[in-house]
């Protein structure tokens, strides 16, 4: 337990009204500040992939305030997203390739290949037992004792089971190259999504705040969001080098937001309004420490670190607030330093032999020497 009654008497207030903001007529709102790609809350290094990020050989940045500028030389885009051209491990698969197995016989109905789940799929309160063929899906109803097939094209992969229609029963998501499908068994509804080429399923989760969750897709050049409650796919043109930070509620309304670094920019996707909101970070070596609470309204905020900076992006009133650290240190982490709803910045600048405690819903800083 800290003793913030031995903290130093000095503290920093920081304007909070020091900032750029304005909104954009397409889907970003732009608040301009230089800051740094993307990290975590460990000592591991970084690289960019589409559905985070991923441990590399190679250091990109570190937890340290005193961060070094990226090799830019050592990324490439791909059809994917952005990856370390210096690693020559296997390609991700897209949605197509991990659809195929092996070669079938094209006259065969279904192969031996099978697979069985057991959930509640038409939502009547039995576990019913779901068989995956290479091309079919059958559903057995306990309670009924009658059996419903689903049957495809060709070769297909299940990707999970989850509720996207917020109604009882559970569906199931299958990989159909070049759709994505949805069987929904209580409604005897088999639903096709074109996605296209070259694919990665990103996730699953809430993104409109209406019950069910989405399917993100990584379609390089866009994200696509599946959207099984009113029939639609969502995209999201991204361009080239970006990759997903993670998906977590920034503006304390319902659903989540997708966050994005793409190039200088951190980007938020918002299903649930059909937009994007951006904020510039410059050119200078920046990257996402974590998502917490700062201020104690409702959403998550963004701490960045940068050289000399400790800056948070609060996406719920669009605006970032950069509190000036100097000489060596690192991120100790959020804490509740103060009873109070929101978590403070604990922050060792070993630099100095002091402690650094931010307060973000105070603007404040604080200082304790060791």
């Amino acid at each position: 337990m800290l003793n913030l009654d031995a903290l130093s008497t000095h503290s920093l207030s920081v304007n909070p009204s020091n900032k750029i903001k304005f909104r954009l007529p397409f889907f970003s709102i732009v608040a301009l500040f230089s800051m740094s790609p993307l990290a975590n809350e460990s000592n591991t290094n970084y690289i960019l992939t589409p559905s985070g990020v991923s441990s590399t050989e190679n250091p990109v940045n570190s937890i340290d305030g005193v961060i070094s500028e990226p090799d830019v030389n050592s990324f490439e885009v791909t059809k994917f997203g952005v990856i370390d051209k210096l690693e020559k491990s296997e390609p991700i698969l897209s949605a197509f390739e991990s659809a195929k197995n092996s070669k079938k016989d094209e006259d065969a109905e279904i192969s031996s290949y099978s697979n069985t789940l057991i959930e509640d799929f038409n939502g009547d309160g039995c576990n019913d037992t779901a068989t995956v063929f290479s091309n079919k899906i059958t559903i057995f109803h306990p309670c009924t004792n009658r059996s419903k097939d689903y049957k495809f094209s060709k070769d297909i992969a299940v990707n999970g089971v989850y509720d996207t229609d917020g109604e009882p029963g559970v569906e199931i998501g299958v990989v159909n190259a070049p759709y994505f499908d949805i069987i929904d068994d209580e409604d005897q509804r088999h639903s096709s999504y074109l996605i296209g080429t070259d694919w990665a399923i990103n996730g699953h989760y809430d993104a409109d705040g209406v019950p069910g969750v989405e399917i993100g897709i990584v379609n390089a050049p866009h994200f696509k969001i599946v959207n099984d409650t009113d029939r639609q796919v969502h995209s999201y043109v991204m361009g080239t080098d970006w990759a997903i930070n993670g998906h977590y509620d920034a503006d304390g309304e319902p659903g989540v937001e997708i966050g994005v670094v793409h190039q200088q920019h951190l980007v938020f996707i918002r299903d649930r309004e059909r937009t994007k909101t951006s904020f510039y970070m410059g050119p200078r070596s920046w990257f996402i420490n974590g998502n917490y609470d700062t201020d104690g309204d409702p959403g998550v905020e963004l701490g960045i670190v940068r050289h000399e900076h400790f800056n948070i992006y609060d996406l719920r009133d669009y605006s970032d607030r950069g509190y000036r650290i100097r000489g060596a240190w690192h991120i100790d982490g959020p804490q509740d330093l103060d009873s109070e709803p929101g978590k403070e910045i604990v922050i060792n600048n070993y630099g100095y032999s002091q402690y650094v405690y931010i307060y973000d819903k105070t603007f404040q800083i604080r200082y304790k020497k060791y």
